[in-house]
């Protein structure tokens, strides 16, 4: 039997514990369900604005342009802070924002209840190590992976694409982990490319293929992205 969650439905209440998101400028997860063949969209944002007058709520990305929701579907949010949640569906949706109705009510979702939902799986290096065939090695404290998106191309057009920097976490022969702070900043089966390692660039890219990305266990709100290396 289904658990009934504590419900906040006074439109004042709602409005206070919002405005306190905005002004204490917490993150927010942000999720919708499973799209066909594109995995889950979720990723971590801020409340921005909380307009009564005209009733909208605004979300911004922890990064510029880093939404990838799809439109018009219903979006899912939590607060940690507040411990609460809401659903609605959305009314704008681009790269940069996300807008939806001030809801008529929220419920109070304790952090134990949300991780049990398990909207993004959490790192456990243990529970994993079986799967690889090669040892990984820990990168050294600081060290930062130059990567490309692929997306399709040749390794000679690699030169052309923009350089993201990345932390890396750790590399081997078979592949490597990088840290990102975003959820949604990459997709699994995206491909990417280490082209540089502290600035440095590799003679041959390793091409590879983001596998998994995981919630660290850790106070910093990183994500872990593991990737493949192509050929291994």
């Amino acid at each position: 039997m289904a658990m009934k969650l504590q419900q906040i439905d006074n439109h004042y209440e709602v409005l206070l514990t919002l405005k306190n998101l905005v002004a204490r400028n917490d993150k927010v997860w942000l999720w919708q369900k499973n799209i066909p063949g594109k995995g889950r969209p979720i990723h971590y944002g801020f409340l921005r604005i909380v307009d009564d007058t005209k009733n909208i709520l605004e979300f911004r990305p922890l990064r510029t342009n880093s939404f990838k929701f799809q439109a018009k579907e219903e979006i899912f949010i939590y607060a940690e802070s507040e411990t609460i949640t809401f659903k609605q569906t959305m009314r704008e949706s681009t790269s940069q924002l996300l807008r939806c109705s001030i809801p008529k009510e929220l419920f109070v979702l304790p952090r134990q209840m949300f991780e049990k939902l398990q909207v993004i799986e959490k790192e456990n290096e243990a529970d994993n190590l079986h799967k690889r065939k090669i040892p990984r090695k820990v990168a050294q404290n600081g060290q930062v992976a130059g990567l490309v998106r692929t997306n399709g191309t040749t390794i000679k057009s690699f030169k052309n694409l923009p350089v993201e920097s990345y932390m890396l976490h750790d590399i081997s022969t078979g592949g490597m982990a990088f840290l990102i702070d975003d959820p949604g900043e990459f997709n699994e089966k995206e491909g990417v490319a280490l082209v540089s390692i502290d600035g440095k660039l590799i003679a041959k890219p390793l091409v590879g293929e983001v596998r998994s990305i995981r919630k660290m266990d850790n106070d910093l709100d990183q994500f872990k992205v593991g990737v493949k290396f192509e050929g291994v």
